[in-house]
Parts: structure tokens; C-alpha cells; sequence
């Protein structure tokens, strides 16, 4: 049945000309997408997100609209040689619904008998390649030899891009949504800082959105997407802080303190850091930590 469905997906390629142009070692999928192996195994879904959305261009985990697209992906894992489970896009969103990564329904499902057996946020979808088969699974979970398949849309996302506020044009500034955490992002590369009040002003200054704020971590969930993200960009400046020097920590938009993770008891006055070795926080002098080393932050938006 397999290799009918694949037949027909080549023939329907043929037919149509849909295949993109893609650069080796991309491969061109029958929705006209290029595809391609990050050679990031073993990620969580929240690192292989960041991994393939670091590339240039409308990128993600595969998003699965038809049973060409299906089965594509069962021929791609088999050309890579694995038949390790691999994620795709999909998510329980804020709201407790299966949502695409570009927050779009669910529209074709290939699950496996049972499935999805966990349907609460903080799930994510996990493609068998043996089967062709999907699976839910905690978006944490990380398997050993899993591979981290990307996917291009070639024609963009243009529904997925007005979800977020625009920043200036000469900006180039970027808020991506998150159906997750249902807020609209923006990971910046930063320089050296040289205090910690030039930090706290830098989302308000950057691209000029209206409501733009420093992100806080409020629970297990955000603190993996901050995590996912510091596999690449690492150091990760929090946004918490201990202004008065005094123990009592706040974070930058004003929010209460009511979850945290320190890899160990951190002295008055220090500011946090977070690196791709660890989920946890580490303590640093303010103006020292921020002050001597780049890493990047991120400002958090409501959407639109």
C-alpha cells in the first residue's frame, strides 16, 4: 500500500510540476518544500524547532497536510537511514487543541491506533518512520538517534506572519508565534552590555512594538522553549533580576516570581543565565555577566 501511495505522490509531482528547486543536500517534497536533514539528533521538540527555524527563510519541523506528504516522509527517512521517530510541527496549543506549529487545524492526521493518548499542552507530535504511524509525546522528550527534519515552504507563511505586531521596516525585526505559550517572540542576538539598564530598555527600543517586554518563565513548559532556544543562541540573558540586592528577584515585566529554576541558591544582586549544557538557571553579577560576554535575549508580545 506504501509504495502505491508513493507511486501516485511521484506521479502527481510529474503531472504538476510541483517539486521545488532545492539545494543539495535539500530534498524537494510533493508540496513543492525543500527538506532536509539538520543533523541535530536526539532533540527535543523545542530544540529541533529552534534548530530549523534558525535557517533563513519560513522553516520548521515537517507539517503533514496529505498522505503524499505522508509517505514522502517515510522515503526521506529511509534515504537518511534511520528509523528513529523524528517530530513534527504539530502541538497541543495553549487552549488544549492539536494546532500545526503555524497555529492552522489539523486537517489530515495519521495517527496510530490509540493516539493521541495525551492531548494536554506541553504534547507534541512524533512521526514513526517505519509505519508512517504518529504518536504523542511529552515535547521534552528527546530520543537518541532521532533525526531533526526540516522542512522550507517555499511559497512563505504569510496567515502564520500577520499573527504577530510588525516592527519598523528598517528594523528586520521578526516576532514568530507561539502556540504554545501563546505570545509572539523574538530571540535578538545581543553585544556586550554595559549595564543592566541598557538591558531592560533593549525590547521596548527594538523595532518600536507597542507592549514588546522581556520574557519571564513562569512554569516547566516556557522554560523548555527558553532551553530549546539556548542550544543555539547560548548564553540566554534572563530577565530576572534582584534590583535592591536584597534576595527579592523579580523579572523585567513586572510579573510575580512564582517559578524558578537555579542550579544553585543565587546571591543578592545577581541576574541569570542560561546555557545549551543545562535547563537551569545560573546566577551572574549583573553588570559582570551582562557586561563581558554576548549571548541573546528575548522579548515576548501579545499577538494580534
Amino acid at each position: 500500500m506504501g509504495h502505491c501511495i508513493f507511486g501516485l505522490l511521484l506521479l502527481f509531482n510529474i503531472i504538476f510540476g510541483l517539486y521545488a528547486q532545492c539545494e543539495d543536500p535539500e530534498v524537494a517534497g510533493p508540496n513543492g518544500n525543500c527538506y532536509w536533514d539538520e543533523e541535530k539528533d536526539g532533540a527535543d521538540w523545542y530544540t529541533a524547532s529552534s534548530v530549523c527555524a534558525f535557517v533563513v527563510g519560513d522553516n520548521s519541523v515537517p507539517k503533514v497536510t496529505n498522505a503524499f506528504v505522508n509517505s514522502f516522509l517515510v522515503k526521506l527517512a529511509s534515504d537518511l537511514g534511520t528509523t528513529e521517530p523524528f517530530w513534527l510541527s504539530a502541538a497541543v496549543d495553549y487552549s488544549g487543541k492539536w494546532k500545526w506549529f503555524d497555529s492552522t487545524n489539523l486537517t489530515f492526521t495519521n495517527w496510530a491506533p490509540g493516539e493521541p493518548k495525551n492531548s494536554q499542552l506541553g504534547y507534541c507530535a512524533l512521526f514513526d518512520p517505519q509505519s508512517g504511524k504518529w504518536r504523542s509525546e511529552n515535547c521534552s522528550a528527546t530520543h537518541k538517534s532521532g533525526k531533526t527534519i526540516c522542512e522550507q515552504f517555499s511559497k512563505g507563511l504569510s496567515h502564520y506572519d500577520k499573527l504577530c505586531p510588525d516592527s519598523k521596516p528598517d528594523d528586520n525585526i521578526n516576532y514568530d508565534y507561539s502556540i504554545i505559550l501563546n505570545k509572539c517572540l523574538y530571540v535578538q542576538p545581543a553585544s556586550v552590555w554595559g549595564s543592566w539598564e541598557l538591558f531592560g530598555n533593549a525590547c521596548q527600543d527594538s523595532g518600536e512594538i507597542k507592549d514588546a517586554k522581556h520574557l519571564s518563565i513562569h512554569d516547566d513548559i516556557t522554560n523548555q522553549w527558553v532551553y530549546g532556544n539556548a542550544q543555539l543562541n547560548e548564553p540566554i540573558f534572563l530577565s530576572i533580576h534582584d534590583p535592591n540586592g536584597d534576595g527579592t528577584f523579580q523579572w523585567m515585566d513586572g510579573s510575580k516570581v512564582d517559578y524558578t529554576k537555579w542550579v544553585s541558591p543565587p546571591p543578592a544582586g545577581s541576574c541569570g543565565l542560561m546555557y545549551a549544557n543545562s535547563s537551569s538557571w545560573y546566577p551572574t553579577p549583573c553588570d559582570f555577566g551582562f557586561g563581558s560576554q554576548d549571548g541573546t535575549y528575548i522579548c515576548q508580545a501579545p499577538p494580534k
